[in-house]
């Protein structure tokens, strides 16, 4: 029997994680779990843990790895597991990567397989700088979408404004503290042998294909 796909996402901002991850996961029918969209979900409580949350986001700060463990937990709690997952920016750290494996272990599941995607921060800051974000509920817009146009959220109807850390020198710093909180883990799963690098520059088309190729190679492998 072979054993469900889990695949971990990981990559700077605006380096096409959700792009890919979304691909990633039709091709493969995969549970696809979106940490930004489980820390936009805590945003909105009206209580302690959304207001700190809330906080840390709009700073840029990453969350502590206690709470997106235990939101993690309970947002695969239910699923089907036969399935396997797409993980998109988690683990972030060495704390969430043994927690991470825990949970597989618990649901018998196999190790992970781990693709970042490596951008240049001008890169980056070309994309961010077209995209838009709602104020009320972090949704994500590009020129492409309808409500980029309008200037309303069409999932919640609150405006779109840009981001304070979408700022070219912001996100070089943003950039940096990523790669720089990241290095541990990327040399945990590459002395594993569970990491993949891949050239997050060209077209998505590209990226695409070069993406799949790695994840048949390594299941050919394991």
């Amino acid at each position: 029997m072979v054993s469900p796909l889990i695949i971990t996402l990981i990559g700077p901002p605006g380096s096409g994680k959700g792009t890919q991850g979304a691909l990633i996961a039709e091709k493969y029918n995969l549970n696809y779990i979106v940490a930004g969209n489980i820390v936009r979900r805590l945003m909105i409580l009206n209580t302690p843990l959304g207001e700190q949350v809330r906080a840390g986001y709009l700073k840029g700060i990453p969350q502590p790895d206690e709470i997106i463990i235990e939101a993690f937990k309970n947002e695969i709690e239910g699923m089907d597991v036969s399935k396997g997952f797409l993980f998109d920016s988690f683990p972030l750290s060495l704390g969430q990567a043994k927690a991470l494996e825990e949970i597989l272990e618990k649901n018998k599941l196999s190790k992970n397989i781990v693709i970042y995607l490596d951008i240049s921060a001008e890169s980056v800051i070309k994309r961010i700088n077209s995209r838009m974000i709602c104020a009320k509920c972090s949704a994500v817009f590009l020129p492409a979408d309808p409500a980029y146009r309008t200037g309303k959220c069409d999932k919640c109807g609150g405006e779109l404004i840009v981001r304070k850390d979408d700022k070219p020198e912001v996100v070089r710093r943003r950039i940096k503290e990523y790669k720089s909180r990241t290095e541990d883990l990327k040399k945990y799963y590459e002395e594993k042998k569970r990491l993949v690098v891949i050239n997050g520059e060209p077209s998505i088309e590209e990226i695409h294909k070069d993406i799949i190729k790695k994840i048949e190679g390594f299941i050919k492998k394991n």
